[in-house]
């Protein structure tokens, strides 16, 4: 697919209504420029044609996330990174595409942020493996991937050479976009 047709499928307006309507059921919280889903809907339509330029274009910079602290179950605290609600929308338009490009590719036995897979289904199969007399299950959850991640080496081994759209691939206008609390900003690595 080439990065016309990619930018084509993700920003068609079939596609940007189904992002829309997955932000809308997660009934998430605006983000730094607190505005709601339907403000940030008001906005998109008066201007999603200059958005859409600057995504093809590559020259779109994600707001920062606002964060937000909530208490861990087991104690503590933890932050949550809150985009705007109009990243969300690009962000969800972009997964719905690569994961249909991409998704193939992943190990049938891989369950972390997979499209109808849960941690139920992972625990469900590794039971099965057991039962078939195998000794060894591997789980592995990396804490604070992206805080502790060279934004350097990941963005270079993240670039498939059959996509690469600058507004698509991993960069670091998106995993260093930035987080603002109590009207500080900061970076987030």
């Amino acid at each position: 697919m080439t990065e016309e047709l990619l930018m084509d499928a993700m920003f068609n307006w079939l596609t940007l209504q189904e992002a829309f309507d997955a932000v809308k059921r997660n009934k998430g919280a605006a983000g730094i420029d607190g505005r709601s889903i339907a403000e940030t809907e008001q906005h998109l339509e008066q201007h999603w044609e200059a958005i859409e330029a600057k995504l093809r274009k590559g020259s779109y910079i994600p707001s920062p996330v606002k964060a937000v602290t909530i208490p861990k179950p087991n104690g503590g605290e933890r932050v949550l990174g809150i985009p705007t609600v109009q990243d969300r929308v690009i962000q969800q338009a972009m997964q719905q595409i690569l994961t249909i490009k991409f998704d193939s590719g992943f190990s049938q036995y891989s369950y972390g942020y997979r499209p109808y897979r849960s941690a139920q289904d992972a625990v469900k199969q590794a039971r099965n493996f057991v039962q078939q007399g195998k000794s060894w299950v591997v789980d592995i959850d990396i804490k604070a991937f992206f805080d502790e991640v060279n934004h350097d080496i990941f963005t270079a081994s993240n670039q498939p050479e059959n996509i690469r759209p600058p507004s698509v691939r991993p960069d670091k206008s998106v995993s260093e976009s930035g987080c603002s609390e109590r009207r500080k900003s900061r970076t987030t690595v």
